[in-house]
């Protein structure tokens, strides 16, 4: 019998984790968990392998295992263990594991909110040069004076470091200080949308209802009712809540001043 090269790393792969590999068993979850190698999604299995590779000391199966129990992937839906796991590949200096702990704890989930931790869990993933989200985020919490001192200028240097590095969030930010005159931006309706086009373009939800919004205001220039149900639209397709909520609560009017409703699509 002939193997195709999938196969053949396919057999590989699930020898070395049955030997106890460490890092088999964690790529062997990822496969179960995304599907790859011909290996179909089994979130629950890749939870299993994932265990045994954190049981070993894997830093990265713990990070894994921390994502799983945040999203209740292939077991029940548990902060407190995200936490945990997350915590011990956050020490271990892997940055996804610094960024999503920051954001739990930020947010009060798993562990008691602390501004002040979350900062400096996203300052440290934030100096793997390279990792555009962290950085963007570390620019929000200078911006909002969140766990740290407010410093706008560099909340500004941070956004526009993500945005070299081609982060669409990052455009969004500094629409948003074009729009609200911040961070060194003079106030620039024009500027604002074009940096939330930009954002909207590459897929960010929130850019696409920022831009809809200003296109919907009578008191600016760009006033354009054709442009803001196209972008409301396009943020409720894709499940963002307040443009759907907009859009329920909303009536535009056509170029011959007749209401019609605007149609709510919604991604399943």
């Amino acid at each position: 019998m002939i193997f195709s090269n999938s196969q053949q790393q396919q057999r590989g792969l699930i020898e070395r984790a049955k030997r106890g590999s460490p890092d088999a068993l964690n790529d062997l979850a990822l496969c179960y968990l995304e599907g790859k190698n011909d290996i179909r999604i089994d979130q629950k299995k890749a939870f299993d392998l994932f265990q045994q590779a954190a049981d070993k000391q894997f830093v990265r199966a713990h990070y894994n295992l921390g994502l799983l129990y945040e999203k209740g992937w292939g077991t029940d839906q548990n902060y407190i263990k995200a936490v945990e796991h997350y915590q011990i590949a956050a020490k271990a200096n892997l940055p996804l594991a610094q960024y999503n702990l920051s954001l739990l704890v930020l947010s009060g989930l798993g562990a008691d909110r602390d501004p002040i931790a979350a900062f400096n869990l996203c300052e440290q993933a934030a100096s793997h040069d390279q990792f555009a989200q962290a950085i963007c985020n570390l620019g929000w919490f200078y911006l909002e004076g969140i766990g740290t001192e407010k410093d706008e200028t560099k909340a500004s240097e941070l956004f526009y470091k993500a945005l070299d590095l081609n982060l669409p969030e990052a455009a969004l930010m500094v629409g948003e200080c074009y729009q609200r005159g911040i961070a060194g931006h003079a106030a620039s309706t024009d500027n604002a949308i074009r940096c939330y086009e930009a954002a909207a373009n590459a897929g960010n939800t929130r850019a696409m209802y920022q831009a809809g919004l200003l296109y919907n205001d009578p008191q600016e220039a760009a006033f354009d009712k054709a442009k803001a149900l196209e972008w409301i639209n396009k943020a409720a397709d894709g499940n963002y809540e307040l443009a759907v909520h907009f859009l329920s609560q909303e009536t535009f009017k056509d170029a011959d001043n007749q209401a019609f409703s605007a149609d709510i699509t919604i991604s399943e």
